[in-house]
């Protein structure tokens, strides 16, 4: 039994490696993309700073939560630097294809090598703190939450392309102004086509990450239905790439709305995959049903509700039109909003998810509110014909993101209502003597 527990603790745990691997090249992508914005400029050695304690940070924390902290940190280290390659080609990009494939062979073997060491480290400092060992079905989890965190960057990124009106910045596709996406030299990607040939770079960090997730559920995920729902947000996060490309080349402005709705709900699906895969999702069991109503009728309605309102908003931001309708539907959503979130927070405070939601649902739809005049007032406050100005680009970003954040935190709140909350009992017939 002793030789049997040794082999079982020493085994890789492979969810737990694609997890931290996946998450840290998320994080640092995430992390390159700000500090290299045309208004930030960092220099090269602060970026280059960030990114190494960026792997550092991604081992100690498979340092603390695996059995076996080394390797799998320098297994993970591996696995961010072979993500990370995507764009170290494009720091070795060139108009010399076979140039860059030379430099290739010589820098991608020593950055898979540092990787690994720097992953290592990390969670050798990771082991020497007091750790939490997770188990093994959790590592799904992780790594779906991994993955709506880089869906979420990918939406405010998507944002900015919008809001700097740089979404036909780079005018061909799949391919960047004649180059191979991955070879285009990032000294290049200036101005609006930084925004937009970045946005397309983070589509496919999130795309890949999706596909290594839904093969992993189809490996090792015993439900069906939740294997079935990988394999959904698959398709939908590679047609939502497809319609991204079509919407450049073909310049139609229902394409750019339907690319944001469904980027949208592709974040929804993905923090509900996340949730599914949870250790606390296994365990949950159903409340008694209130009284008082259905909880989960009105988190559907908020639902339904919330999806129109953002292809209003998508409406309105691609085309100017539709301000009314917008404002008028945001009043309905907000009290619809508000009421869900008071009912989660007020009546299940016996059931931590639903009254965190409730709360987080009530704050995000205030600063939803709040964001939304102050886009109003910044985008009215341009003159025709100017370029967006600083406030017009911020708030609107940021309405947007936001926006975004509200419809995740709704699909959580939704599906946690259903997993933890009984429907009503249909009411008796009092049966009278005759």
């Amino acid at each position: 039994m002793a030789t049997r527990s040794v082999a079982s603790a020493s085994k890789l745990d492979t969810g737990a490696v694609l997890a931290v691997g996946f998450g840290t090249a998320a994080a640092m992508w995430a992390t390159g993309y700000a500090l290299r914005l045309p208004f930030v400029e960092a220099p090269p050695p602060i970026v280059l700073a960030a990114m190494l304690a960026l792997s550092v940070i991604g081992g100690f924390f498979a340092g603390r939560h695996v059995r076996v902290p080394i390797k799998h940190g320098a297994l993970a280290g591996v696995i961010t630097m072979s993500v990370n390659t995507l764009i170290l080609l494009s720091l070795l990009g060139g108009t010399d294809p076979d140039g860059v494939i030379r430099r290739a062979v010589l820098w991608v073997p020593g950055a898979l090598l540092f990787g690994a060491v720097l992953g290592a480290f990390g969670a050798w400092l990771g082991a020497r703190q007091p750790r939490a060992v997770l188990d093994r079905s959790s590592w799904n989890g992780v790594f779906a939450a991994g993955l709506a965190g880089a869906t979420f960057c990918m939406m405010a990124i998507g944002g900015l392309v919008t809001s700097n009106e740089a979404g036909m910045a780079v005018p061909d596709w799949p391919r960047t102004f004649g180059s191979n996406m991955f070879l285009y030299p990032l000294s290049r990607m200036t101005g609006g086509i930084y925004y937009e040939h970045a946005h397309r770079l983070f589509g496919v960090l999130v795309g890949l990450t999706t596909l290594t997730l839904c093969v992993r559920l189809l490996l090792t995920e015993p439900r069906r239905w939740l294997k079935l729902l990988s394999a959904v947000a698959l398709v939908l996060v590679s047609v939502q790439g497809v319609m991204g490309g079509l919407r450049v080349t073909k310049a139609s402005l229902l394409l750019a709305v339907l690319h944001g709705v469904a980027g949208q709900l592709f974040l929804a699906l993905i923090v509900s995959v996340a949730a599914f895969c949870s250790q606390r999702w296994r365990a949950a069991e159903l409340s008694a049903p209130l009284e008082t109503g259905s909880d989960r009728t009105w988190v559907v309605a908020l639902s339904g509700m919330l999806v129109g309102q953002l292809a209003l908003g998508a409406i309105v931001r691609h085309t100017g039109k539709g301000v009314m309708p917008h404002l008028a539907v945001a009043a309905v959503v907000a009290t619809l909003a508000f009421v869900c979130g008071m009912r989660a927070w007020s009546q299940h405070q016996d059931r931590p998810p639903l009254a965190r939601l409730g709360s987080f649902l009530m704050v995000v739809t205030s600063l939803q509110l709040i964001l939304g005049f102050a886009a109003l007032v910044a985008s009215g406050a341009r003159a025709p014909g100017q370029p967006p100005t600083v406030a017009d680009i911020l708030f609107t970003t940021l309405h947007q993101t936001n926006g975004a954040l509200m419809l995740a935190a709704t699909g959580l709140l939704t599906v946690w209502t259903f997993r933890l909350v009984a429907a009503p009992q249909p009411a008796k017939a009092v049966q009278r003597p005759a």
